[in-house]
């Protein structure tokens, strides 16, 4: 038990459980004695027109005395949840009868599913696992129903009880942990703060309005970031001054780097590669010319000190974290935004960060359509972690429960106007019309002034099923990221898409396209590189990137005319996936180095 105990400390701990109750927790969990029925029971209770369903205490009974374990009896991912409940009816009727909804028997099966999952949204709970991945930082929501008696323990701000999610290590199985905060009497209702930590007012009433949706709501402003606060948390090491981009010394530069591709595929003459491996010290680099990392690099100073290359330059954070980049792109439109109105590029998308304008962007969802309206809310939103790739933890959404409870996954989000009208690309193996985007991947060799290259391939990705707004939890529907996940990957180089493309769309230049977009990128770097950091990227004469521009196209408004298509920039990537670049051009690092080191291209 001992053992036990240590192993779960950090959990005990994060939720708050008094620690002369961590034992008993256990010893429940190791028995799985759902034992709250014990102590507390499900009355009806009349409240005025309706009657709702109540968790009661059945004796008196002391504060921090006892934990209680109550069940988790279905965990799924979200993006799951419908084909779950297509695949197991008997799994709506539990849900059903757990959140005590009405059952209406006479509907589809697709009807019911579309009830039921609105209707979770009041009852559903969460907690975060990591993902497996080689970063640190990134965590996937888990989401589950608890028990009867766990979904109906009521909102209060002022709770008798605390409630929280568990994980027993040697399972992995979860649980809720249900202990009292304060002294409660025979018939005393139980409660706990759906909001547990949220202390600002207005971001209480946002985040409460599933169950409460009349609590007033204060337009918040949009959120000015403070740069300095979020640079000094990157704990970047910058070179005393500014400076253009250096040249090579000489001829052969010698390369260390952690990637694999570059690793196995730079063949040009002009490098020399030592040993694949991981820089644990940055105070003592390899000897190399060349630092090309896949990781975060921070002592810019030493690296610059010693005449080092790196691919990263200090405060590229404004352009691949999502939040920051969207605002890179407002300020490069040259648009005057306001506090209550944002204006963004044609070549960008809509945005409310979550994390500071969740009340702004319910009290903008109350009042679209009005006198005023300033923006197209109740149209579908894409909502994304600042900075996760491969689309994890991403969801499509028009349902503004859901987008408000996703913010509960203590990951800061995004949400994104959708691309409702996106232009679409006929795939002849499943004879459809599906969502494509793509990728240009972009050399800099300096910031200010702004030198950047854009290579000349553009690579594609393809939904699997066709495009539809009916079922947005559907993943290989709405997404194109397939080779991370055991689904279907329809590989179409230039050569075989354009051909393709121009028949489909013969009056569509895709030159033109290129050209738009490259302008939209240009205009991006340049709204990142225009201010002196920290709100903008710092010029370090030794720094070089080369960044992945995801991109996709859409009808602009007025018709979906040939000519009428708009490039929309999607994401910057540091450190891109450039399995494909590699296999079907071999010679890809050796232009983008010889580009970035010796300012020769081919």
């Amino acid at each position: 038990m001992e053992e036990l105990v240590t192993q779960h400390a950090p959990q005990f701990t994060r939720m708050g459980l008094p620690l002369d109750l961590w034992e008993k927790a256990l010893v429940k969990i190791s028995q799985e004695d759902y034992d709250a029925g014990s102590s507390f029971i499900v009355n009806q209770v009349q409240q005025e027109e309706t009657i709702s369903l109540q968790v009661q205490a059945t004796q008196d009974l002391k504060a921090f005395e006892e934990v209680w374990l109550v069940d988790n009896w279905f965990t799924f991912s979200l993006r799951d949840l419908r084909q779950t409940l297509l695949d197991n009816p008997k799994v709506i009727d539990r849900i059903q009868q757990v959140t005590q909804s009405e059952q209406d028997e006479e509907v589809t099966l697709e009807h019911r599913v579309d009830q039921v999952t609105s209707e979770m949204w009041r009852y559903m709970q969460c907690y975060a696992v990591h993902t497996g991945s080689s970063s640190d930082h990134e965590y996937e929501p888990v989401w589950y129903l608890m028990d009867i008696l766990g979904c109906h323990i009521g909102h209060s701000d002022d709770a008798n009880a605390r409630l929280a999610p568990f994980i027993f290590a040697p399972t992995f199985a979860s649980y809720s942990l249900l202990w009292l905060n304060r002294d409660v009497s025979a018939g005393d209702q139980i409660t706990r703060d759906f909001v547990f930590r949220v202390e600002d007012k207005n971001l209480r009433a946002a985040r409460l309005r599933p169950w409460f949706p009349h609590l007033p709501i204060e337009p918040c402003e949009l959120h000015e970031t403070d740069y300095r606060r979020v640079a000094d948390s990157r704990l970047e090491s910058l070179p005393k001054t500014e400076s253009e981009g250096a040249l090579a010394s000489k001829e052969k530069l010698v390369v260390y780097t952690q990637c694999p591709n570059v690793h196995e595929s730079l063949k040009s003459p002009k490098f020399e590669l030592l040993p694949l491996g991981s820089m644990e010290d940055e105070a003592a680099p390899p000897e190399a010319d060349v630092l090309w990392l896949s990781r975060h690099h921070k002592r810019f100073d030493l690296s610059e000190a010693a005449g080092k290359f790196v691919n990263q330059f200090p405060g590229e954070h404004l352009i691949v974290c999502k939040d920051l980049c969207a605002e890179m792109a407002c300020r490069s439109s040259g648009a005057v935004s306001t506090p209550e109105r944002r204006r963004v590029p044609s070549w960008f998308q809509n945005f409310y960060n979550l994390k500071y304008e969740l009340p702004r962007f319910v009290h903008d969802w109350d009042n679209r359509g009005g006198a005023g309206d300033s923006s197209d809310l109740g149209k579908t939103w894409i909502v994304k972690p600042w900075n996760y790739a491969r689309a994890l933890a991403t969801h499509v959404s028009r349902d503004l429960h859901e987008i408000i409870r996703l913010t509960e996954i203590h990951v800061p989000l995004i949400a994104f106007e959708y691309i409702e009208r996106p232009v679409l690309f006929h795939r002849d193996d499943i004879d459809a019309l599906v969502k494509f985007d793509y990728r240009i991947c972009v050399a800099v060799q300096s910031m200010r002034p702004l030198r950047v290259f854009a290579h000349h391939v553009v690579w594609f990705r393809f939904a699997n099923i066709a495009f539809s707004l009916d079922d947005l939890s559907q993943y290989e529907r709405h997404f194109t990221v397939m080779n991370y996940k055991d689904t279907p990957l329809l590989n179409l180089l230039p050569h075989q898409f354009l051909p393709k493309f121009s028949a489909q769309y013969p009056r569509l230049s895709w030159p033109a396209i290129v050209s738009e977009s490259h302008q939209a990128i240009k205009h991006l770097l340049e709204g990142a590189s225009d201010s002196d950091y920290p709100a903008g990227v710092f010029q370090a004469g030794f720094s070089r990137a080369l960044y992945a521009v995801d991109l996709m196209l859409k009808w602009r408004p007025g018709g979906e005319e040939e000519e009428d298509v708009q490039p929309v920039i999607l994401e910057v990537n540091f450190n891109p996936d450039t399995d494909r670049a590699v296999k079907y051009y071999p010679e890809f690092y050796d232009d983008v180095f010889e580009l970035l080191f010796h300012n020769q291209w081919s």
